[in-house]
């Protein structure tokens, strides 16, 4: 399948919550989803949240080989962002910097900057310095496909 990008109409992933099994997709506040091959993975639980001023984004790694291949990121290290069932922001193993620019015009509610902020703080460790090359000039035309 291919890449998915910013804007794209995310594909379900089920997980458990403290209220039983729920969908990716129902969930209201922004979810931060992390794919990485199973060797790089390590020990990390399937569900976590980050809780700030009574607020919790969960933070979702999946293990399952066919969420990889949903996303369009098989074999690579990826972090998205989905709220409302859209991908607002994400970044793959492949991609040359973390871009944190509004997808709408509108720009990002409070909760979703959030949640870009921490997964582009998780995507920067994905990526080892060596291989990181420099943020583009301001002038450098944006693009919404992830990188």
């Amino acid at each position: 399948m291919a890449r998915l990008a910013i804007g794209d109409r995310a594909p379900n992933v089920v997980f458990p919550d403290d209220h039983g099994p729920r969908t990716l997709i129902e969930v209201a506040t922004p979810v931060i989803l992390t794919i990485a091959p199973s060797s790089k993975r390590g020990s990390q639980p399937l569900v976590q949240y980050l809780r700030f001023h009574g607020e919790s984004i969960p933070i979702l790694a999946p293990n399952d080989a066919d969420v990889a291949s949903a996303y369009g990121v098989v074999g690579e290290t990826a972090v998205f962002v989905v709220s409302g069932g859209t991908i607002i922001w994400c970044h793959t193993s492949g991609g040359p910097f973390v871009d944190l620019t509004s997808p709408s015009p509108s720009g990002l509610t409070t909760r979703e900057f959030v949640a870009a902020l921490v997964a582009a703080s998780m995507a920067s460790t994905l990526v080892p310095s060596a291989l990181a090359a420099p943020a583009p000039p301001a002038s450098a035309r944006v693009t919404r496909a992830c990188e």
